[in-house]
């Protein structure tokens, strides 16, 4: 089976390690599926990554900061 993956698909498990999009790339192998996208699609990730990744790092410092506060 092929699935085809638009950016945001593409994108999410940037910002989440542990949605369902991520669930897609991890499992794919396993249940015999090849993932495809479009020229399109990749250069609209290339394009968006980088506010991705930041956007994950704010929410990691975040977290990390909420856990500190503890005893």
């Amino acid at each position: 089976m092929r699935l085809f993956l638009d950016a945001s698909v593409l994108l999410a498990p940037a910002g989440s390690p542990n949605g369902s999009s991520h669930a897609v790339f991890s499992s794919a192998a396993v249940q015999r599926r090849v993932l495809v996208s479009s020229p399109h699609a990749l250069n609209e990730v290339l394009r968006n990554l980088p506010e991705a990744a930041a956007s994950r790092d704010d929410r990691m410092a975040a977290v990390a900061s909420t856990g500190d506060r503890g005893g």
